[in-house]
């Protein structure tokens, strides 16, 4: 990795690249290697297989969506462009959804949320947090129908969590549909009795 950070230094781009790739046979879960590498690639005008690489990267560990993200920032790429980097799970879109939020921009937070949530059928693990932080998301910006979409979403992965119900009871209740805010809080009260 040292070997091609200092050839592309250098102007040595064929030997930086060959090194780069050598960095990651050898660990994959090296993401600096990853990160320098698609630096180089957009110092070289090569956007696209940087693209790809980060998404190698991302798609090993996504706690590194960040970092490409503001490598994607200082390099201008368009914000529509930012989904040729990400992988097909649910957790790099939330990131990017955040990002957008951050900005200021609710309507394509909204979409990369919504994108990601398509992915959960990929996920090794489903996690409850994947639905609650878009449900926030929703809630926060009194988009209350959408938002039980979401927890209707999530019921159908953990059908036996009183949570969810009493979520979804509110969220029936603000939007005034009373007999079925009724029956959702009737679930999670049963739900909770039976897993005492």
């Amino acid at each position: 990795m040292d070997a091609g950070a200092f050839n592309n230094k250098q102007g040595n781009h064929d030997l930086a690249e060959e090194f780069f790739l050598k960095s990651i046979a050898y660990d994959k879960k090296n993401m600096a290697a990853y990160i320098k590498y698609a630096a180089m690639l957009f110092e070289t005008k090569q956007p696209d297989k940087s693209f790809q690489v980060m998404k190698q990267a991302i798609s090993i560990d996504t706690q590194v969506t960040d970092i490409c993200l503001a490598l994607m920032v200082l390099n201008h790429v368009n914000d529509d462009q930012f989904y040729l980097a990400l992988p097909d799970r649910v957790k790099p879109y939330l990131i990017l959804g955040d990002f957008f939020k951050s900005m200021g921009d609710s309507e394509k937070a909204k979409k990369a949320y919504l994108n990601g949530l398509g992915f959960v059928s990929n996920e090794k693990q489903v996690k409850k947090t994947f639905f609650l932080h878009i449900y926030n998301f929703f809630r926060h910006n009194h988009q209350y129908e959408n938002a039980l979409h979401i927890i209707l979403d999530a019921i159908s992965h953990f059908p036996d969590d009183s949570g969810f119900h009493r979520i979804a009871g509110d969220l029936y209740k603000k939007l005034g549909i009373d007999y079925r805010a009724e029956e959702e809080f009737r679930k999670a009260d049963i739900l909770k009795q039976t897993s005492k």
